[in-house]
C-alpha cells in the first residue's frame, strides 16, 4: 500500500486470552471480535510484559520491557522514556489520540487529540446511573454489584468513549491517524447494567481452577500464600460471589464486543477499513478465581499474563489465520512504526510482528514477563520481624478493598520465561515454579526442582538468564535486590550487624558514628534524626514512615514529607500522604537516587524528625530544611 496506514488500536483493560469465542471459548459471544479475528490474524499464545496496568502501557508505548524502562508497578514509575509511540507517529505526519484510560506517561500535549473521561450524553440515564450508585452505596460490594447498574448502556464511560472514537476519526479526513481507544472494562469494580448483567445467566462458565490442597501445600511462592491471605481477610468471596462475577465478567466483554462492532461498522461506512490497521488486545488478564486469587498480581501464571491479540489490514495480512507466534505487548510500537515506514527508536527492544503475520520471518523462539519491585521478598518470618504478621493491607484510597500492590506482595523481581509447552518462574533467590502447559494449563501442579524435568529447568533457566543479561537496566534491578540483602555479620557481641552488608551495596551508606546523634542542633533548631541503616528495602523504609506519619496524624501533629523520586513520591501519596515541596526535591536530585528519604514536622516548626537512609540523604534534608 502506497498511503500511510491508519492504526486503531483498541485496548481493554484486565481482559483474559480466553474470552474470545471464535479462539475457542464455547460460552461467551463474542460476534464482533469474531468477525475480526475472521479478517485478520489472531495470535493465540500473547503475552504481555508484566500483568500490570502502568508497566504494560509504557511498554506497550516504548516497545522496552520493564526492567530497561524502570516501571515497576502501579505505584513505581520510572523516569519519562526519551521517545514515545504517539510522537514519532505525529512526527511523520499522523494526527494522534487518546480515548479513554491512559495511566502511562503520555500527558496531553503529547498527542494531538486527549480525551481520557467522555462524557455520556443521555443525561437521563446519566441520572439513572448516579441515582443507582448512590442507592446501593452501603449495600453492593465494593468489586460486585449483585444487581445491573442503573441508566442502561447510555450511562456507561464506555460507550461515551466509543462517541468519542467516532467523532474523533470522522474528523481525520486530511491523512493518516493514530487512535489509541482505551476502554475501561472488564476490570474491576465489576458493575454492568442490562442486558449484559443477565447475559451469562444460567449459561455453563467453568468454575475456577485452584489448587485443591492450596497454594501453600502445593508449593507456591509465599508472596501468593500471602496475597490470598490478605484478599480472604479483606474482602472474601463466596463461591455464589464469585460465580456471579464470572457471570458478570463475560457480559462486560460482551459489552465491549458492542463496542468494538460499532467502531468497525464506522469504519466500513466510512470506506477506511481497507488502509486501517486494526489491533485488538489488553494489558493483562485476570485471575477471575483462578488459584483461589482475584484480580490480579503477585504472580506470573497464564491467567494474567496471556492477552487477547488480534491484528486487521484490509489486504496487507492474511484472512482468518491463528498463530501461535511468542508475540507481546513490546512488539506493538515497533509493528505500528513499520506499517508507517519508519525505523524504531533506539532503545526499542520488541520486534515487528508484520514479517511474522505475512509469513517471512518467525519470532521468539520463548518469550518473558516480569513482576516486582527490585529488593528481597518477603517471607513469614520477616514479616513477623517487623510486627506485621496477621495485619491485613487495606487500599488505601478504599479500606473496604484488599491492597493489590502492597509492598509484600510486591517485594522481589520475579521473571517469566515461556515456550508453547513449558514455563519456568525465578525469584530473586532462584527457580521458583515450573509448569508443563501441555499436561498442565491451568498451572496447578508445581514442577519446580523435580528431578524427571530437570533438563527443561536448566534450559529454561538458561534462555532466561541470557535474556536478562542482555536487558539495558539490569543493573538497576540487581543493585536494589543487592541492597536489600540481609546482613549475617554479626558484632563482638553476637548481634547481627545489618550495616556491615548495606555499606557493601548501597551508595554512600550511613555510617553510624558521623550519623547525627539525637537530638541535634543545628542553626538554632533541634532536630531528631532516625537512623534508618538497618533497612534492608525501599519498601520497609516506606513501612516505617507510613506507620509514623499516621502515628503523628492521631496525636493531632503537623506532619509532612519530602521524597527523593518521583516514584517515592507517588507510592506515599497512593497511601494517602502529600506535601507540595516534593517536586522541588525530585528537581534537586534530578530523580536519579533509588532511596527515598523523609521530613516530618512535629508540633512546633522548631521541631523536625529526619528519617533518612544515607548520610548524604540527611545533609540534603537538613540543607532543604534550613
Amino acid at each position: 500500500m502506497s498511503r500511510k496506514p491508519n492504526i486503531l488500536l483498541i485496548y481493554t483493560d484486565q481482559q483474559r486470552h480466553d474470552t474470545i469465542a471464535s479462539l475457542g471459548n464455547p460460552v461467551i459471544r463474542t460476534p464482533n471480535l469474531d468477525r475480526l479475528t475472521s479478517e485478520g490474524v489472531a495470535f493465540t499464545q500473547a503475552t504481555t510484559p508484566c500483568p500490570v496496568c502502568m508497566p504494560a502501557r509504557w511498554s506497550l508505548h516504548t516497545g522496552q520491557w520493564t526492567t530497561t524502562h524502570r516501571c515497576y508497578s502501579n505505584h513505581h514509575p520510572g523516569p519519562r522514556p526519551s521517545y514515545d509511540l504517539p510522537g514519532v507517529l505525529k512526527s511523520v505526519g499522523y494526527r494522534t489520540a487518546l480515548v479513554g484510560k491512559n495511566h502511562s506517561f503520555l500527558r496531553p500535549s503529547d498527542l494531538d487529540y486527549w480525551n481520557e473521561t467522555p462524557e455520556p450524553t443521555d443525561y437521563k440515564a446519566l441520572r439513572q446511573r448516579n441515582e443507582w450508585f448512590a442507592r446501593t452505596a452501603h449495600t453492593r460490594c465494593p468489586r460486585l454489584a449483585p444487581e445491573p447498574a442503573g441508566g442502561g448502556l447510555s450511562a456507561e464511560a464506555d460507550h461515551a468513549k466509543t462517541d468519542a472514537a467516532i467523532d474523533f476519526i470522522r474528523s481525520c479526513s486530511s491523512g493518516p491517524f493514530f487512535l489509541w481507544l482505551s476502554y475501561e472494562h472488564p476490570h474491576t469494580p465489576y458493575y454492568i447494567p442490562e442486558p449484559y448483567f443477565s447475559m451469562y445467566h444460567g449459561s455453563s462458565i467453568p468454575p475456577p481452577s485452584v489448587e485443591t490442597e492450596g497454594l501453600e501445600a502445593a508449593g507456591k511462592p509465599f508472596r501468593q500464600v500471602f496475597h490470598k491471605r490478605n484478599n480472604d481477610a479483606v474482602l472474601p468471596f463466596s463461591s455464589s460471589q464469585i460465580a456471579l462475577m464470572r457471570r458478570v465478567y463475560y457480559g462486560s466483554i460482551s459489552l465491549i464486543d458492542g463496542e468494538v462492532g460499532r467502531v468497525l461498522d464506522f469504519l466500513d461506512e466510512q470506506a477506511l477499513a481497507q488502509n486501517t490497521l486494526v489491533v485488538f488486545t489488553s494489558d493483562h488478564g485476570d485471575y477471575m478465581g483462578d488459584h483461589g486469587l482475584m484480580t490480579k498480581s503477585p504472580a506470573l501464571y497464564d491467567c494474567l499474563v496471556r492477552v487477547p491479540f488480534v491484528l486487521r489490514w484490509g489486504g496487507a495480512l492474511p484472512s482468518g489465520m491463528k498463530s501461535a507466534e511468542l508475540v507481546s505487548l513490546v512488539d506493538l510500537a515497533p509493528t505500528f512504526l513499520e506499517a508507517a515506514g519508519v525505523a524504531p527508536p533506539r532503545g526499542v527492544q520488541g520486534e515487528s510482528i508484520l514479517p511474522n503475520a505475512c509469513g517471512r520471518r518467525p519470532m521468539r523462539e520463548v518469550t518473558f514477563s516480569e513482576y516486582g519491585v527490585p529488593g528481597r521478598p518477603y517471607d513469614l518470618d520477616r514479616l513477623v520481624r517487623e510486627g506485621r504478621a496477621g495485619k491485613p493491607f487495606t487500599n488505601p484510597g478504599n479500606e473496604l478493598l484488599p491492597w493489590e500492590g502492597n509492598p509484600v506482595s510486591l517485594a522481589g523481581r520475579i521473571r517469566m520465561v515461556r515456550d508453547v509447552e513449558w514455563k519456568l518462574v525465578e525469584g530473586p533467590d532462584g527457580p521458583e515454579e515450573l509448569y508443563c502447559l501441555r499436561e498442565d494449563p491451568n498451572e496447578l501442579r508445581n514442577l519446580s526442582g523435580s528431578p524427571e524435568h530437570a533438563s527443561t529447568q536448566t534450559r529454561l533457566l538458561r534462555l532466561l538468564h541470557e535474556w536478562r543479561g542482555r536487558l539495558p537496566g539490569i543493573e538497576e534491578d540487581d543493585a536494589g535486590s543487592a541492597a536489600a540483602q540481609p546482613s549475617h555479620s554479626t558484632d563482638a557481641g553476637g548481634r547481627s550487624d545489618s550495616r556491615a552488608a548495606h555499606a557493601k551495596n548501597v551508595r554512600r551508606p550511613v555510617d553510624a558514628g558521623r550519623f547525627p546523634e539525637d537530638p541535634v542542633s543545628y542553626q538554632g533548631r533541634e532536630y531528631v534524626s532516625t537512623r534508618a541503616d538497618d533497612v534492608s528495602s525501599c519498601d520497609e523504609l516506606r513501612f516505617r514512615l507510613a506507620d509514623r506519619l499516621k502515628a503523628l496524624r492521631d496525636q493531632d501533629c503537623v506532619a509532612g514529607y519530602l521524597a527523593k523520586t518521583i516514584a517515592d513520591r507517588e507510592a506515599l501519596e497512593y497511601e494517602g500522604y502529600d506535601d507540595e515541596d516534593n517536586d522541588e526535591i525530585v528537581r534537586m536530585t534530578g530523580g536519579k537516587f533509588p532511596f527515598l528519604y523523609v521530613l516530618i514536622t512535629v508540633g512546633e516548626p522548631e521541631h523536625w524528625t529526619i528519617l533518612a537512609k544515607t548520610e548524604e540523604d540527611f545533609g540534603l534534608a537538613m540543607t532543604r530544611v534550613c
